[in-house]
This record gives structure tokens, sequence and C-alpha cells, in this order.
């Protein structure tokens, strides 16, 4: 009997020698293409060829619609945005003190020491750049300063008005401010003592040691923000601009999710490669440091489509691919089908003039 596909109702799949079975004897690649499309490369067994030892069986499914997904998974690092600001000292002198490596500097603690004087973090965007006392014309920052003074209790419970003028009550907060953090007493508030950052810093590393010689502008830390960013690389495709992620951290929360914020092309060791960033939702707590995490991106979602377990597959020698299905009277026949996208799960979507809900399909498997 030669080789015939459906329409035909009883034809012999013992018989034909032109198909190949795609089964779990066979070694398996799938390879899910750009803009949707899907092939299956598959290395199936000659008909000359022995059977394997295993006893195949057959199972029979019934075709429902589903939702069929493609998912790109990547290993990446959960770590910190960079800094908006440098830890460098506006001073010249020897380094007499330096926070722990990891350890994080808020509004009003102490970033490092120079000479025994230490620069404190204040909350800002305006860099300090000179000495403020009651001559100095009003700015910017000055009203920084006060509004620091206010949110620090400095203000002796009396607020004072943010205005950037270095008032009398601005002086005398300043005085307690300088005695509370071991400061050059005086109402002056000297070039150096402060640095103004956007927020909470954390401390990634040392760029001096204690004892080292320093100068004006010489950097002291590595420093960054306290948010967290997730970074990874990533050689398939499909994924772009906006994607919804989840990221599952390998300390911490078991599970994260976050948004694709950044695809910068690289060409790492002759491969090509796309560093993927995942802004996180939320502000999630974390170990602090880095941490290693894996991340699952949903590239591509189909709804209400037919779809079969790629062992399902019959592939054709001519070309192509089928379907084998069960008549009445314990015989089988092929239906021709096209073959869409793979989803993570194996199941590779299916269509034809025969496929459709409710249609029985064989099955084989390996037990």
């Amino acid at each position: 009997m030669g080789h015939c596909l459906e329409p035909e109702p009883h034809c012999d799949v013992t018989a034909m020698t032109r198909m190949r079975r795609v089964g779990l004897w066979a070694a398996l690649a799938v390879i899910v293409g750009a803009g949707g499309a899907g092939w299956l490369v598959a290395i199936s067994r000659g008909g000359a060829a022995p059977l394997p030892s295993d006893p195949i069986h057959q199972s029979v499914i019934t075709l429902e619609p589903v939702t069929l997904t493609v998912t790109a998974s990547f290993s990446a690092t959960i770590g910190y945005l960079p800094a908006l600001v440098k830890a460098v000292t506006a001073v010249s002198g020897v380094v007499t003190g330096l926070p722990a490596v990891g350890s994080v500097i808020g509004q009003g603690q102490t970033l490092f020491e120079v000479d025994g004087e230490p620069t404190i973090l204040l909350y800002g965007s305006v860099p300090e750049w000179r000495t403020l006392d009651s001559g100095a014309s009003p700015g910017a920052d000055i009203q920084e300063l006060q509004k620091n003074l206010n949110q620090l209790g400095y203000d002796d419970g009396y607020p004072l008005v943010e205005n950037g003028v270095y008032s009398s009550s601005t002086s005398s907060a300043v005085q307690r401010f300088l005695n509370a953090k071991g400061l050059t007493p005086g109402t002056q508030l000297t070039y150096g003592a402060v640095l103004y950052a956007p927020g909470p810093l954390y401390v990634a590393g040392l760029a001096v040691g204690l004892g080292s010689t320093v100068s004006g502008g010489s950097q002291i830390l590595a420093v960054t923000t306290t948010a967290r960013t997730v970074t990874g690389a990533y050689s398939g495709l499909g994924l772009a601009l906006g994607q919804r992620a989840n990221v599952s951290p390998e300390s911490g929360p078991a599970a994260l999710t976050g948004t694709v914020s950044s695809l910068v092309a690289q060409n790492s060791n002759g491969s090509n490669q796309q560093v993927v960033t995942i802004t996180l939702a939320g502000s999630p707590v974390l170990p602090t440091g880095e941490i290693a995490a894996q991340v699952s991106v949903l590239t591509q979602s189909v709804k209400n489509t037919l779809a079969v377990p790629v062992q399902a597959l019959v592939a054709l020698v001519e070309g192509g691919y089928a379907l084998e299905v069960p008549t009445l009277g314990g015989r089988e026949h092929l239906i021709g089908v096209h073959v869409g996208i793979t989803g993570s799960n194996n199941a590779v979507q299916v269509s034809g003039a025969a496929v459709r809900p409710g249609l029985r399909v064989l099955v084989p498997t390996l037990f």
C-alpha cells in the first residue's frame, strides 16, 4: 500500500515506507524562529534501523484549545543602580575613618573621615560648593541644608524657614548639627563637611585604605544607590523593551517581577548576545550585596490554539509533518499538519484542514 494522508479514511500506517516516525526514541531539537515561526529538527531512525530495546506504547490525547507560550530564560545578577554622585573628599589629609564594604549610609550618617573630621551624608540634588555662614548669599544650597536640618531634628523644635537665607536660626541649627557630629564647633558649615546625594548610598568598595594621604577631589568610596536592578546576558531572540519578567533570586524572596528596561547588543567570544537589564517592580527587601538569579521572560503567547506533544509529530520523508489518528476498527491513518511555534513545555502548535478541537491523536511513549 502506498503512502497516503487525510482525507483517505483507511490508510494503514504500518505499511508506509516513505514515512519516519518522530518518537521518544528520536533525538529531538526544537528551534523557535523569529516572528513566531517554528521548525522541528529531528534525527529519526531509518526504515532499516533496528527497533529500540524499550517497548513503545501509544496513548491517545484529545485536542482542546490551549494557550501556548514561549519563554526566554537566562541567568542574571541582582545588583545596584549606579550612584549619581561620587564619594570624594573636599579636603586634603590622612584618611582616619572608613565604613565597611556592604554597609548602607543614610541621611545624617558619616561617610568617611579625613584628619579626624567626618564628612556627613545629607540628601539633596545641589552639590556642596562653598562654605556657608551668615555672610553667604542666599541660594538653593542653603535651602537644601535647611531642609536637612529640619528633617534631622536640629531645628530645636522650631522648624527653619526653608527660604535659602542663612538666618540666625539657621546658624543655631548648624551649631547643634556640628556639635552632634563631632565637627569643628561654630556657626559656619565648612566646605567639605557634608556631601549631598539624592538618597542613601550603598558602599560597594573602598578607593583608598586607612592611613592613605589624599588631596581634595580624591575618591574615597565606590558607592551605588540602594535601588536594585537585574542584569544578565541572553543569546536568543524575542526579547523586547517593556516585556514582563519573572525573577527568581537564589536568596531572599521566592519570586520578583519587573520589566525589560534595556537591551544592549554585545559580541562575546564570537557569540552575539544582548545585555539585558530588568527594572524590578516596587521596592523589594533583599539581602545586601549581589545575588544570583534566574530570569524568565514571556516572549510569545498564542491563545485558543491547538497543540500536541512534540513526539506526536510524524516527520515525512518527502517533507512536512503529520499526526497519527485512530479510526474505527483499530486502524490508524495520517493527517497532514502545519507546524507553528513550540511552547516552553515542548508542545507544538498544529493546524490544518482536518485539525479541530475534539480530534483524537496517537502519542508514542516509552515506559
